[in-house]
């Protein structure tokens, strides 16, 4: 009898240990994911694995708050610059255009209402060249033909670090 008890309180833990090991892998892979609508449930038969899965919990509530604060920030910025009368340019680091307000937009000859950055490239080529060449913290003029018509734009850049990257923020 004591034998069968050993084995059934063995093959308990066991199974107490494999579920464990599972929902912390769970956890990690749904952060890891961005995934931060995972719940574990806090009715278990273990004191230590309720407390366990309640920590769980806590922990994936604060990481959405600050993904939650995180895109809130974003779309702040987002809506600053579009609505900027100063024209501004956002450039990664492969000189891909991550956003381009509408002062820029028209600056470069693209219509206000365009999304599609990377046209900027063929259809204004001088203009995205001088861009992708600003250095931060230098200032260039830069002289812009636009239908027939020259105007002296001054080029400012400022680098941004943002999620373990960097991206030029220019203003026009």
């Amino acid at each position: 009898l004591s034998f069968v008890a050993g084995l059934t309180a063995m093959l308990w833990f066991l199974h107490l240990h494999r579920r464990t090991n599972e929902a912390i892998a769970l956890f990690f892979d749904s952060l890891r994911s961005g995934d931060t609508a995972l719940q574990f449930p806090r009715q278990f038969n273990s004191r230590s694995m309720n407390a366990l899965f309640e920590s769980m919990n806590s922990l994936n509530r604060h990481f959405q708050e600050i993904r939650i604060k995180n895109e809130s920030n974003e779309n702040y910025y987002r809506t600053l610059i579009r609505h900027s009368a100063t024209g501004m340019v956002v450039l990664n680091r492969s000189n891909e255009i991550g956003l381009m307000n509408e002062t820029a937009c028209r600056y470069a000859g693209l219509a206000p209402e365009t999304t599609n950055y990377q046209v900027l490239a063929v259809k204004n080529p001088e203009f995205f060249r001088a861009l992708c060449a600003m250095v931060p913290g230098e200032n260039v003029t830069y002289r812009n033909v636009i239908r027939n018509s020259i105007q002296l734009l001054f080029f400012r850049a400022t680098l941004i670090r943002r999620e373990g990257d960097a991206v030029k923020l220019i203003s026009i």
